[in-house]
């Protein structure tokens, strides 16, 4: 038996021809045979923010979304065509912005702009993985739906959209007089956790180091308060002052192995102290 080829692409295209456009301009879809760069672009407005946008890529990747990132030297072509007419003109379903950490405020972690329906959403970082997995789904019923073909193969069914095993839980707790404040205010302190419980959870399975040591408790406390007493001399008389002199040098031995963990481009150090049995993580960057 022949496949003759050239005919079914000949098909293909009248196919295409005829109907991706209805479909686009209907906001249903860019059709099932279209070829697609990815599922979502992550880009910035502004140079100087790659390392935002590969780490929202790497998250998305984890979790098996279809994504690709914006280079700075893309910016310069962003003059000639705009962020839209390029994921129009490459099937892409939505376009992320990731808001500077600096300039979020009391705004959602992204921007998500949807290609097809021109419709913007504020999505909160913990939300992010959940809510693109529906709606890609949602999508590629759709293109299903309008391939032209009545019987799909299995491999084609789309897969309901699991719950984000890998994203730390996060639960927000206020006092009962900061309750009333504005939801926006919440969601701010909610993604500011929940960025942060991410990048623990990334040093951890890393390989988070630890320092156990012997220090009186009211010392251990005060080395957990922050880490500037590991390369500022005056914070660093301040705890030693109420130390014997026969352990300055013990002193001396923990604050090198922690100025080496620090050097060696660690976020997080972890304490034991050996005298209570508990520990802590103190934050190094």
């Amino acid at each position: 038996m022949q496949i003759a080829l050239e005919k079914i692409a000949m098909v293909l295209a009248a196919f295409q021809s005829t109907s991706v456009k209805a479909l686009v301009k209907e906001q249903r879809s860019f059709g099932f045979w279209s070829p697609r760069r990815c599922d979502v672009y992550i880009l910035s407005y502004q140079a100087g923010y790659l390392q935002d946008r590969l780490e929202v890529a790497s998250l998305l990747w984890q979790n098996n979304i279809s994504a690709d990132i914006m280079y700075d030297a893309n910016l310069v072509e962003f003059e000639h065509e705009s962020h839209v007419d390029l994921c129009t003109r490459e099937g892409i379903l939505f376009a992320i912005y990731p808001r500077p950490r600096t300039m979020r405020r009391e705004q959602a972690a992204f921007k998500v702009k949807s290609i097809l329906k021109g419709t913007v959403y504020e999505v909160s970082r913990q939300d992010l993985v959940g809510w693109l997995q529906h709606q890609i789904a949602e999508q590629k019923r759709v293109d299903l739906a309008t391939s032209g073909s009545s019987a799909y193969p299995d491999t084609l069914t789309v897969p309901v959209p699991s719950k984000d095993t890998s994203a730390p839980e996060v639960q927000l707790i206020l006092p009962v007089d900061t309750k009333k404040q504005k939801k926006h205010v919440k969601q701010m302190l909610l993604d500011r956790a929940y960025e942060r419980a991410g990048h623990l959870k990334t040093a951890v399975q890393n390989g988070l180091p630890m320092l156990a040591v012997d220090v009186p408790n009211a010392v251990f406390d005060t080395l957990m308060k922050n880490a500037s007493w590991i390369t500022d001399e005056e914070t660093w008389k301040g705890i030693t002052a109420s130390m014997p002199t026969v352990h300055m040098a013990y002193a001396q031995q923990i604050r090198e192995a922690a100025a080496k963990r620090k050097a060696e481009g660690f976020p997080y150090l972890m304490f034991y102290a050996t005298r209570e049995e508990r520990m802590q993580i103190l934050t190094l960057n």
